[in-house]
């Protein structure tokens, strides 16, 4: 294979991958929020361990 055919298989090997991780990086779930109202009952730890992406554990705390 001659290196014009190499390089150009290379270029399009990166242009795939950078549009694969930009739709990746698009359909991410947005941050969360924080409510406007002091949070308690155990909504401070929710958010914080949703925002740590621990969303198992964020879920256990809020099912308690």
């Amino acid at each position: 294979m001659s290196p014009a055919v190499q390089i150009a298989l290379a270029v399009a090997l990166v242009v795939v991958v950078l549009l694969l991780l930009l739709v990746l990086r698009r359909d991410r779930p947005r941050d969360l929020v924080a409510p406007d109202r002091p949070a308690g009952d155990g909504q401070a730890e929710v958010l914080r361990l949703a925002r740590a992406g621990r969303t198992v554990e964020a879920v256990k705390v809020l099912l308690e």
